[in-house]
């Protein structure tokens, strides 16, 4: 009561009929302002719900059914946020676990059991019974830069996106040339 109290003096407005709700969202957003408060809050969130770690897709063995994923999606032009847009319609990143069975790619050479595996991952620990397929998306953006970053340094070239060189035959007339 003494801490809420507190709290509430903090952010009183001036007449003292009203909360500056402005100030008492911009010290949340910035973490929470601890001059009137005696426990002092973690500096940072240690875990969301959205951050993942490379260890969990090696821990999970997802690599090669990233890679299959990503080869079906690349050819289709295709992306796993696309596949969920109109399950998503404000766009929040999470699916029902049913609408993720429907809505992910026909890929016949991935079981269901590998699909479930995904899902089981994916779960969001604040929503139950919603899939994190933003979560997915990342990891298997992850995984595709490594294994392109690993080809290039395999196959020994260099990669080079902007080149303009054109080698002809024959020299090119110039009709402005005498």
């Amino acid at each position: 009561m003494e801490q809420q109290q507190e709290i509430i003096n903090n952010y009183l407005s001036k007449d003292g009929r009203s909360l500056n709700w402005k100030k008492f969202v911009n010290d949340i957003e910035e973490g929470i302002n601890q001059s009137n408060l005696e426990n002092s809050v973690a500096p940072s969130l240690v875990n969301t719900s959205r951050s993942r770690h490379s260890s969990t897709i090696d821990n999970f063995g997802f690599k090669s059914l990233f890679s299959r994923i990503n080869k079906y999606l690349c050819y289709r032009g295709d992306s796993i946020r696309k596949c969920y847009k109109d399950f998503d319609i404000h766009n929040m990143g999470r699916v029902s676990e049913s609408q993720f069975y429907r809505a992910f790619p026909n890929i016949h050479d991935i079981t269901d059991s590998e699909i479930s595996a995904l899902a089981n991952c994916y779960k969001c620990s604040n929503y139950p019974g919603f899939i994190d397929y933003f979560a997915l998306e990342k990891d298997m953006q992850a995984i595709k830069d490594k294994e392109e970053n690993i080809n290039l340094n395999q196959s020994g070239f260099i990669r080079i996106d902007n080149l303009d060189l054109y080698l002809h035959k024959h020299p090119l007339l110039n009709p402005f040339k005498e």
